[in-house]
């Protein structure tokens, strides 16, 4: 039986739930303007400046692909795991893979 006091993968999960929960932030902070438009008797309030509603839109394409890619990354993630519960997972791979879809979506949603 393998036996141990801490995780070794503790410090990887922490920053994986880190990435996720300040993902989930900016989504419901992003909701903010929608919220205001219908208090404002569905007004454009936030939505009449082409700069606001461009990155607005922008961040709405990108959110939903990088919160599946993180909560795919996370089940990846405990699958290895569980299956090998002696390796030690790198959190600059997982930096890596992150910034990596990330910028990979942003660059898709800009270039046409």
């Amino acid at each position: 039986s393998i036996t141990r006091k801490t995780s070794v993968n503790k410090v990887y999960f922490d920053n994986l739930f880190q990435v996720v929960c300040a993902t989930d932030l900016i989504i419901c902070v992003s909701v903010v303007p929608n919220a205001v438009s219908f208090f404002d008797e569905r007004n454009g309030a936030w939505f009449d400046n082409e700069v606001f509603c461009s990155g607005w839109g922008l961040l709405w394409e990108i959110l939903p692909y990088f919160s599946v890619f993180l909560v795919g990354l996370m089940s990846i993630s405990r699958l290895i795991v569980l299956n090998w519960p002696l390796l030690k997972l790198n959190s600059t791979i997982m930096f890596s893979f992150v910034f990596g879809y990330a910028i990979y979506l942003i660059l898709r949603s800009i270039i046409p």
